[in-house]
């Protein structure tokens, strides 16, 4: 919605690096319903695995990933991958992936910020995981209502980043960071 108002997926093109299990339900997801994706990964069984699934997808070898012209890159593997060699090959407008500290440092954010790429902070984007075992922690046991109405202020938040690194000029991972701190 930030970068593309009103447009939607289905024009849109996705690039996944990692297609274990976050990477492959974002496969399901976006498919249907997007322009293109392409994909790398390390395992080529898994590789193979997706492109019998998913045909119509493009599959790259793992450096290439950050060089793909597509709308949004999703880091779904290692954590550490954006960083002062891979940012300025960056393709995309948005990053917004599924690994675990995907910034090498807080400079990594700030790079991004100067070339117009919007980055969804990792750890706020990814936060389902979390709350889901955090409720599960406080109440003994799952409540799937309790934990979906938690998840579902997740965008509301992610909204509050976006719009208060545009009014301060600054990197959305700062915002997060000092929201969260």
């Amino acid at each position: 919605k930030e970068k593309f108002p009103g447009q939607g997926l289905v024009n849109r093109t996705f690039g996944i690096q990692g297609v274990g299990k976050v990477g492959a339900e974002l496969i399901k997801l976006l498919d249907p319903r997007c322009k293109s994706i392409t994909i790398s990964d390390m395992d080529q069984k898994k590789l193979r695995q997706i492109q019998k699934q998913f045909p119509k997808i493009s599959v790259v070898k793992p450096p290439e990933i950050y060089r793909q012209r597509v709308d949004v890159f999703l880091p779904c593997a290692l954590n550490g991958v954006l960083n002062e060699t891979t940012i300025p090959a960056l393709g995309c407008q948005i990053v917004a992936g599924g690994a675990n500290n995907q910034l090498t440092n807080r400079a990594a954010g700030k790079m991004l910020y100067d070339r117009n790429i919007l980055y969804a902070p990792d750890y706020v984007i990814n936060a389902g995981g979390l709350v889901s075992v955090a409720d599960e922690y406080e109440h003994r046991d799952s409540n799937e209502l309790r934990v979906s109405k938690r998840i579902r202020r997740i965008p509301r938040i992610l909204a509050k980043i976006l719009a208060e690194s545009k009014k301060r000029s600054k990197p959305t991972n700062e915002v997060a960071d000092e929201i969260a701190e």
